[in-house]
């Protein structure tokens, strides 16, 4: 089979040389018939042009003849119709290319005509009266049905206009084209052309030669070949069937000149005739190569077998022998010049060479495969000693190696190598194996050189040879080893050991299996390396989790941890409907203690008190501190009840004193309590109710507390009502309000305060005692001052404008007082509105000004410096000495109205307020009442000498734009009633 395949080959050679010979034949013919193809093609475009040519002289003469007689008086429609007959049958005697002429009403109904119908007509349907009425002028088209459809004739209309251009006949005129049939004859075409008037989409009007069997078929069997004619521009068709079954060459044209395009003639050759003589050569002629070409293949059949299936026998079954193993397998052949002979003498010498190169070839393949097992390994790996175990045990499994072993090198003075993995015979050759790294005799052999040198170390003689081996020769040629190679083990550049094989075969590592070997000795230093990192990584990672859920202080759990630690017990507890605790603790005084002696005892401090809370719950709950001087417990199936003894516990063990350096601290801690379920379902309620639970605990004053309903509904208003009042501070929504004051001896206003109050838009007013309040602790009360001021001084000068001369009163925080700014804003808003600070009253409580003696009084000195008058509010409630206040450079005092409002009932508050008014004369400063609800307490204020009063007993607080209308109607009525307000 071997040779028939062979010969076969030698035979497709030979028919591939033919080949190109049969191409060019084949090409040829097809050349020579594309060349009568397109000869055909321009015959059929020269008729077709010729026949364009002769009807457009028979259109244009149409057209002369229609426009003749649309004078003649006796084609007038509604003129007598035989008299028109008569015209038109006259006249188509005289032209014998016409069919028939006619006059056709408006509607399409037919007027006279020189061959009347036998049936009455209508030509509204027909394409040439259609253009006719649409163009109102000369057009051709065709006639779908009739008498003389299918017999080739064309229809030539023109509109009669009347006076106001509108159609009042068409005169038409059929075309006989009949003469196609003399054009055809004459032109000299092959057999079987023909020609075809179609209209637009390929519909047979006319075909010559032949009558009317073909009307109303296509002219191609495809119309989309018609279709593509017309489409591309080319108006050909190269090969197509025509309608009765013959393939043509075609050539269309319009007939009906620059007056429609929708007529068309088709000028068809037959394709076979054109093509016939062409055919017949390219058969001959394709014959006779095949002749040829069979002798040629014969003789190559023959020769092929002597001259060269002979030698190639003999390669082929020398190559069959060398594929069986054997080796010696030779070709036999004479080494000659000829390519055969040469390529049998080059068989020869590969055989021989490829005996020599087996053994090295199956060494290093052996070394691949431990290569590709250790990279496996390696791969796998997850434990450091398991991989160094296997990849020795790859090395003699897989590479047949005979031992291998791993080491370490130490850094001890004596530079150890330490064995710490090993495979394959002689398990105890390791074992205590005296080698070091160092420059010693223990340090020469192989494994030595490798970790000093960090390159390969290669020994292929006999032990009993190479003197380096001279301490391990004896247990070397006992387990009968030969060769041995060491390779060091690196990781990150730097060498940390060993991986030496051992093998029964002289001279068994080559370069190439060193390569291999030094390789998987990097990867498995890369894997150690990898595996450390890991190990290193995972440490980190987990020290890393442990700071993200431990306080770095005291390495309690942080917030963090509590909220995780809350979420879990709540999915716990769902299943198990087990209740449990949360104690919120704030340890009292310890920023006093901190600030005392110094951040590195409190911070001593704070780990104390971790161990001391541990100690008080034992093993039932957790400690956690969430925040400076705050810690959490959390107590796992504890009801109130035990929450209650927890507490009692921890306040136990917070009655002794922290031993801190040679100081005993003492410190208290109060309690929030809150439970799950009932205080919350999630962690966030339950940190945010316990939070609420320890603040109730310490306005109350009592060592723990639960949280109240109330407590949250206040926090989430007040929460509200931050939020939107910063709001409509930002955006001007509050409301200046003003309450005048009173000048007693006189009975006249004169002066009044400013107060903000605040129409909440879903809330309603806002009491000011609460808005106040929030915006004292949220620090709002800053920009909530400053718009009272602007708005004081806009209104000053609205005052002065309209000649009102009355000093208006705002009231000034503690945070204005450490304002840097707070005189430069002040004097700016005065300047701005035009203001003297003469004529604005700054309020300040005696409580702001006792929370920071010496600040206070250098501010209230730049402020009275300018010229501002300065009141001291509520004044008794602040406990300032007489001789700070006799240093404040003040011009009135506020008796509080928490006395003045008792003085008629309650003796201490009458002494109070006396005494407040007074101190103030003896230190020549007014003195203002505030507070005043009646009458009697206003004649009370009168006989004790106070200058000025407010209240609602005089006025209650109003709008601003109220209080003009109100001021002028109090001082144009009589003055005789001091009390008379409203």
């Amino acid at each position: 089979m071997r040779f028939s395949s062979l010969h076969s080959r030698l035979l497709l050679l030979v028919l591939l040389c033919v080949i190109p010979a049969f191409a060019l034949i084949a090409y040829s013919g097809f050349e020579h018939r594309r060349y009568q193809e397109n000869n055909a093609l321009q015959d059929a475009n020269r008729l077709a042009r010729i026949v364009t040519v002769q009807n457009a002289v028979l259109i244009t003469d149409s057209r002369l003849l229609l426009a003749m007689l649309a004078d003649v008086p006796e084609l007038r429609v509604g003129g007598s119709i035989d008299a028109c007959h008569r015209s038109l049958k006259k006249m188509l005697s005289l032209h014998s290319d016409y069919a028939n002429l006619a006059v056709i009403r408006p509607n399409g109904d037919l007027f006279c005509a020189a061959l009347p119908p036998k049936s009455p007509t209508n030509a509204s349907g027909q394409d040439y009266f259609h253009k006719a009425l649409t163009t109102k002028s000369f057009s051709v088209g065709y006639q779908a049905s009739g008498e003389t459809a299918g017999k080739g004739t064309l229809i030539a209309s023109y509109p009669r206009l009347d006076a106001e251009g509108k159609i009042a006949a068409v005169l038409t005129v059929s075309i006989n084209l009949s003469w196609l049939d003399r054009t055809l004859n004459a032109a000299g075409l092959p057999e079987g052309t023909v020609l075809t008037v179609v209209d637009h989409r390929g519909v047979i009007i006319g075909h010559y030669p032949g009558g009317g069997g073909w009307s109303g078929q296509s002219v191609l069997k495809d119309g989309g070949d018609f279709n593509k004619a017309l489409m591309d521009g080319t108006r050909t068709v190269r090969a197509a069937l025509s309608h009765d079954g013959v393939q043509r060459i075609f050539s269309f044209v319009p007939i009906g000149g620059a007056h429609s395009s929708d007529v068309y003639l088709g000028v068809g050759i037959p394709l076979s005739v054109t093509i016939a003589a062409e055919d017949r050569a390219l058969e001959r002629n394709l014959l006779m190569m095949s002749v040829a070409a069979l002798l040629v293949i014969a003789l190559a059949w023959f020769g092929g077998n002597v001259l060269v299936l002979r030698r190639l026998r003999a390669m082929a079954q020398a190559a069959r022998r060398l594929a069986a193993g054997d080796l010696g397998a030779r070709t036999g052949l004479r080494q000659d010049a000829s390519e055969l002979g040469q390529l049998g003498h080059a068989f020869d010498d590969m055989a021989q060479s490829l005996e020599h190169r087996i053994r090295e070839v199956q060494r290093v393949a052996r070394a691949l495969k431990t290569l590709s097992a250790g990279n496996h390994a390696l791969l796998h790996a997850t434990e450091e000693n398991a991989l160094l175990r296997e990849v020795c045990r790859i090395v003699v499994e897989e590479g047949g190696q005979r031992m291998a072993w791993v080491g370490y090198a130490e850094h001890d003075p004596q530079k150890t190598v330490r064995p710490v993995a090993q495979a394959g015979i002689g398990s105890d050759f390791v074992v205590g194996l005296p080698v070091t790294w160092s420059e010693t005799a223990f340090g020469l052999g192989p494994t030595g050189i490798a970790i000093r040198s960090q390159r390969p170390s290669l020994s292929s003689t006999i032990p009993n040879i190479d003197p380096n081996l001279a301490p391990w020769r004896e247990k070397l040629i006992g387990y009968g080893f030969t060769s041995i190679l060491a390779l060091p083990l690196k990781t990150n550049g730097e060498t940390i050991g060993n991986l030496t094989i051992y093998s029964a075969e002289p001279d068994a590592f080559g370069e190439q299996e060193v390569a291999l070997f030094e390789e998987l000795a990097d990867d498995l230093g890369f894997g150690i390396g990898t595996l450390w990192l890991r190990a290193e990584h995972a440490r980190s990672a987990a020290e890393i989790e442990h700071l993200a859920y431990h306080d770095r202080l005291t390495d309690l759990p942080n917030r963090a941890w509590l909220y995780q630690r809350l979420e879990q017990l709540i999915v716990t507890e769902q299943k198990q409907r087990a209740p449990f605790t949360l104690l919120h603790l704030d340890i009292e005084h310890y920023r006093d203690v901190n600030e005392a002696l110094g951040h590195q005892q409190g911070d001593t401090l704070l780990r104390l008190i971790g161990p001391r809370l541990s100690e008080s719950v034992g093993d039932s709950g957790t400690v956690a501190r969430i925040g400076s001087d705050e810690f959490a417990v959390v107590l796992p199936a504890a009801d109130a009840d035990a929450a209650v003894g927890y507490c009692e516990q921890i306040i136990s063990a917070f009655a002794r004193p922290f031993e801190l350096s040679d100081l005993a601290v003492e410190l208290q801690a109060s309690i929030g309590i809150a439970l799950y379920p009932g205080h919350g379902d999630d962690a966030d309620s339950l940190m945010r109710r316990a939070d609420m639970a320890v603040r109730a605990a310490k306005k109350s004053g009592t060592e723990f507390a639960f949280p109240a309903q109330d407590s949250e509904q206040g926090m989430v208003r007040r929460f509200t009502l931050t939020r939107d009042l910063r709001r409509a501070i930002e955006n001007d929504e509050l409301v200046l309000y003003c309450q005048p004051k009173l000048d007693i001896a006189s009975g006249t206003i004169c002066s009044a305060e400013m107060l903000a109050r605040w129409n909440h838009s879903e809330l309603g007013a806002i009491s000011p005692t609460e808005f106040v309040a929030i915006a004292e602790r949220t620090g709002l009360i800053k920009p909530l001052t400053y718009w009272v001021v602007k708005e004081a001084t806009r209104h000053l000068h609205d005052f002065e404008q309209a000649g009102l001369d009355l000093p208006l009163a705002v009231n000034l925080s503690v945070r204005n007082l450490h304002d840097p700014k707070l005189t430069e804003r002040i004097t700016g808003l005065c300047t701005t509105w035009g203001v003297t600070p003469a004529r604005l009253q700054l309020e300040i409580t005696e409580s702001a000004i006792m929370e920071d003696h010496d600040g206070a009084r250098d501010v209230l000195v730049r402020l009275h410096d300018l010229g501002f008058e300065l009141h001291i509010d509520d004044f008794g409630t602040g406990y300032s000495s007489l001789a700070y206040l006799q240093s404040l450079p003040v011009d009135a005092i506020k008796v509080d109205q928490s006395f003045v409002r008792k003085m008629r009932i309650n003796e201490d508050s009458r002494t109070i307020a006396r005494s407040t008014i007074d101190l103030a004369h003896n230190l020549g400063l007014k003195a203002i009442a505030e507070g005043v609800e009646d009458q009697p307490t206003l004649n009370l204020l009168a006989e004790m000498g106070c200058d000025m009063a407010q209240g609602f007993y005089i006025v209650r607080p109003m709008p601003v734009r109220d209080f003009y209308e109100w001021y002028d109607t109090r001082h144009k009525g009589a003055h005789d009633d001091t009390g008379a307000g409203g």
